[in-house]
């Protein structure tokens, strides 16, 4: 490789695109927004860091991620429109350009997420993650600085938010392994987001390793806090070893207690007791989100009647509150046929409904 060029703005780096100025620097690699004439439209070009350059590995990683990313069919993952070299061998990839801000930058400046706004996130993760699985990639480090939105996410009307799972630089292609880049008892990856697995071997890790990263994402933006902590790799790692974290109803009251079930699965020690598939995540999810908590119960329904029918509503929410609580705390040994949350919910809806049917025809 010849003496390292640092991009200068309005630089030609093809017959097509000419750079702008830098948007993003990182360790790996830096991003500028470009102008490309053949395609008529900015887009954003990433280009290897200088200290990447000289490693097999790291350029081999910066390849694989633009014809891993190009692979994945998906709205919910940036294009890739092509790739090259300056003349001193520097590796750029051509993309997308994204307008917005991570999901990481995003919380910090405005809160936690609503939970219809957790919903719609979640639901657009998953159509990356499907099609990523679907050809045999799994991604490895999905966190919020990760995922890009595309949009305004700051209150219920949010229809217009596209987020885009970001950096597929750490992925595993060929879940079989053929085309692994990693060694067995090798870790890569975000350790607070990393499944106890890949936190073994980053190696040995199949698709469950990334539902694992998205339900700790998930309860970051609900809770505003990691379910497992530590000051370092180690701490971490014992946090997630002792199988306990907060539930997320007691951290925010009035979230339906069914989260708490579907928490206790989305993060499993044990994979095959996770929810298998990134689709089957986020039914349960819908399922458990559209239950009233408790305290909703309690706080609205008691108001309408008086009296008996009062009580009556009373024991029911309690009924229904003890069976949430009594599902989200047991251990689970073997994946259910169907998520527990799920189950759960339709003892707490049936036995609602009869008791509100029996106190409209009380005195």
């Amino acid at each position: 490789m010849s003496v390292r060029t640092d991009p200068l703005p309005g630089q030609c780096i093809s017959e097509t695109i000419r750079l702008k100025k830098q948007i993003g620097v990182g360790g790996m690699a830096t991003i500028w927004l470009a102008e490309d004439s053949a395609l008529m439209r900015d887009v954003a070009v990433k280009f290897l860091s200088e200290g990447m350059c000289d490693r097999d590995e790291a350029l081999e990683r910066f390849h694989q991620e633009a014809g891993a990313v190009a692979l994945i069919d998906s709205p919910h993952v940036p294009k890739v429109y092509g790739e090259g070299a300056m003349p001193d061998g520097t590796p750029f990839i051509v993309m997308e350009l994204l307008t917005g801000v991570d999901l990481e930058a995003h919380l910090a400046a405005h809160g936690k997420l609503t939970l219809s706004q957790t919903e719609l996130l979640l639901s657009q993760l998953v159509a990356a993650v499907s099609a990523a699985h679907a050809i045999g990639i799994v991604h490895r480090d999905i966190k919020p600085e990760n995922i890009f939105l595309t949009g305004p996410f700051l209150s219920d009307d949010h229809a217009n938010v596209v987020a885009k799972l970001l950096d597929f630089g750490i992925a595993k292609v060929g879940i079989d392994g053929r085309r692994g880049l990693t060694n067995p008892g090798f870790v890569m990856g975000t350790p607070s987001y990393m499944s106890p697995e890949q936190l073994v071997s980053s190696a040995e890790v199949d698709e469950k390793t990334d539902l694992w990263s998205l339900g700790v994402v998930v309860y970051f933006a609900l809770a505003g806090r990691l379910p497992f902590q530590g000051r370092n790799f180690g701490a971490i790692y014992a946090s997630i070893c002792s199988r306990e974290f907060p539930l997320i109803s007691v951290l925010r009251p009035g979230l339906p207690e069914a989260l708490d079930g579907w928490f206790r699965t989305a993060l499993h020690h044990d994979p095959s007791a996770r929810f298998q598939t990134a689709s089957e995540m986020a039914s349960a999810f819908g399922v458990a989100a559209r239950r009233p908590s408790a305290v909703a119960l309690l706080g609205g329904t008691t108001r309408r009647w008086s009296g008996g029918s009062r009580a009556c509503v009373i024991g029911a929410a309690a009924s229904v509150a003890a069976l949430l609580v009594w599902e989200s705390r047991q251990a689970f040994t073997a994946r259910p046929a169907r998520p527990r949350s799920a189950l759960v919910v339709e003892v707490a809806a049936t036995t609602q409904e009869s008791a509100v049917r029996r106190s409209r025809t009380w005195p």
